[in-house]
Order: C-alpha cells, then structure tokens, then sequence
C-alpha cells in the first residue's frame, strides 16, 4: 500500500473530504489563502489539474471545519489548519508525539484543535476529562473560544475518500516509529 504521505489528491476528492463546495475551494485558492499551496500541483492553465498532498488536504479539512464553526477570517483559520496538516508536532515538549497531519494515537486521548482570536493550537485531551480548564490555559484565558474535534473531522474526511481511518493511522505510527 502507498503511504498516505505519498499519495496525491484530485480537487473533487479534496472538497468531499473537506465537505465544500468547488466554488468554495476555487476562491481559498485564487485568494492564496491555503498555508500549503507551494506543494500543490498543477493548475494555473487549462488541462493542468491540481494534485494536493495529504498534508494539503488536512489543512483544508481543518480550516473548513473551522469556518463551519464561525471563523471569518480565512487568514486565520488557514493559519490554524497548518498547525494541523504541516507543522512538526514533536516541538512540544509536554505532548505526546503527534504524526503530521494526523490526529494523536487513540490511547493518547481525542485531539483538539483550538482556536482563539489569533491564538490557535492542536492539543492532545483525555477522553472524559473536561478540556476547558486546560483550553483557557493553552489559549491565553480566553473569554470565548472554538474547539475542533480533530479525530471527528479525520474520520468524516478518511470516509469520503473511501479510505480507513484506522489504518490510516496505524501505517502512520508505524513509518512515526521507523524514523
């Protein structure tokens, strides 16, 4: 099996995983918004169709689901999404080891993307426990905030590609281990 990693996206896949429309995702890409667009294929001429990478795919995932929620500001909610589908996760020190463009291991706990005003970060939560102490903490003290359930958001994705989200992430973890 091809890595995910390796594999490329057409548009019409990229807007069933990220639940938008092609005019929505036409205007992202005409207004340059998309953290990742130097890693999108093609495009810019007639016959020469975009190819996204997973990487691309998970930003758009997460900020389209951020703008679902109320996010206005595409500036914003791209920034946020990169932290998710681009950013090396093994920054931090306190947090478990996250894959690129994945969500954390289940026995890790859900994975939240958290948003405030300019302040954004994708954080590891123990399933049952109550996040908004740790939130308000991470973000800053917040008045008010958003909170992206990221493994929700994988799962639809992984289900309009026809893909497993499961084994998705075990291939992952396991190419995250071999490094």
């Amino acid at each position: 099996m091809m890595s995910i990693y390796h594999r490329m996206f057409t548009a019409r896949e990229v807007i069933a995983a990220a639940d938008i429309s092609m005019s929505t995702l036409q205007n992202w890409l005409k207004r340059n918004v998309i953290v990742g667009h130097k890693t999108i294929e093609g495009g810019g001429e007639r016959g020469k169709h975009r190819r996204f990478s997973w990487y691309n795919v998970m930003e758009i995932c997460a900020a389209a689901a951020l703008v679902r929620a109320g996010v206005s500001d595409l500036g914003l909610a791209f920034a946020a999404g990169m932290k998710f589908g681009h950013n090396n996760p093994q920054a931090r020190t306190r947090a478990p080891q996250r894959a690129i463009a994945m969500p954390y291991e289940t026995s890790h706990g859900g994975t939240l993307l958290i948003a405030a005003g300019n302040r954004s970060n994708v954080v590891c939560h123990k399933i049952g426990a109550d996040p908004i102490t740790a939130v308000r903490a991470e973000l800053g003290q917040p008045e008010a905030f958003i909170i992206i359930d990221l493994l929700q958001m994988f799962g639809r994705a992984c289900a309009a590609l026809n893909l497993n989200p499961q084994a998705i992430l075990i291939e992952a973890y396991a190419e995250e281990r071999d490094d």
